[in-house]
């Protein structure tokens, strides 16, 4: 498998402005057997190539931690794509599989053996556990094929980088993190992410995609308010794990990361919206980039 990633921070100082790029990055890596073959990553740090050779499954994050110490605590741009790589990972082979299974049963790929009580769309008392178990595939997403894929994600449509059109049997995984200064109310936080990929008659439908509204102290950074919406996810159970981002409440938006490591897993959780709630520990970093806030004269 072949990815590649782009990620900016992005500074919007008046409505209808084009936003000025205040950092970014890229990777560039090949993965064979979940293990990362090799890895090319701009701008270049040292310890990027203690990277190679990790397993994404296992230990992967644990590896960006203490080989990419600086960038991890900096939330930086290029952290932000090397953390995204176990996720996407997770969700890669999609695409390919599907092709293969709309090829005809002489090429459909059998998936391997799933784990269960991973997270709520594959509880082992699951409707799709239990077709798996009674047919030995993976069932088709709900909202397959009536989701094709929408232009942009939020109204800042300037916001977003300029993506070419995927190819058959490609995926891309789209992520937003926006947050602004609300007077005295504190920072307002939005976030969303989509995972698209592209079917055999080449259009682009999509998987996965939650949102996630927040407000956090602006001196204390701590959750005041959170609220998660899923907008589409592939399974009956799935939209059922909204409730647990409240866990996040009253908590350090620094530390998301470990805290919902530590806190939501499981078959009651979503591994998606972890991910997206693990995000949230960049928005003092973003928060910090902002020009002061003053009340209106």
């Amino acid at each position: 498998m072949r990815f590649s990633g782009r990620s900016r921070d992005a500074l919007t100082r008046n409505p209808g402005e084009p936003p000025t790029p205040i950092a970014r990055a890229l990777v560039r890596a090949t993965v064979s057997a979940g293990v990362v073959d090799s890895l090319s990553v701009h701008p270049h740090v040292p310890g990027a190539d203690q990277l190679v050779g990790k397993r994404l499954a296992v230990g992967f994050r644990t590896a960006i931690w203490r080989n990419l110490r600086e960038e991890y605590d900096a939330g930086t741009p290029l952290h932000a794509l090397l953390d995204e790589l176990p996720g996407a990972h997770v969700i890669s082979g999609f695409a390919v599989r599907r092709l293969a299974a709309q090829a005809g049963p002489a090429t459909a790929v059998r998936p391997g053996v799933r784990r269960l009580d991973v997270c709520a769309g594959w509880a082992a008392d699951s409707e799709a556990a239990a077709e798996y178990r009674a047919t030995g595939q993976s069932p088709p997403p709900l909202a397959m094929p009536l989701a094709p894929s929408r232009p942009a994600l939020g109204a800042d449509a300037a916001g977003w980088h300029t993506l070419a059109p995927l190819r058959p049997g490609s995926m891309s995984r789209r992520r937003r993190l926006d947050v602004w200064l609300d007077g005295a109310a504190g920072i307002r936080v939005d976030a969303v992410f989509r995972d698209v990929f592209c079917d055999d008659d080449g259009a682009e439908r999509t998987l996965h995609e939650y949102a996630v509204q927040a407000l956090v102290d602006a001196a204390t950074h701590e959750v005041q308010a959170i609220e998660a919406t899923p907008v589409l996810l592939p399974h009956t159970e799935c939209p059922s794990t909204a409730g647990t981002a409240q866990a996040m409440m009253s908590a350090p938006v620094r530390g998301l990361r470990e805290r919902v490591s530590m806190d939501l897993f499981g078959p009651s959780c979503c591994t998606h919206l972890n991910d997206l709630l693990r995000t949230l520990a960049d928005v003092p970093v973003l928060a910090a980039a902002l020009p002061a806030w003053r009340p209106a004269s």
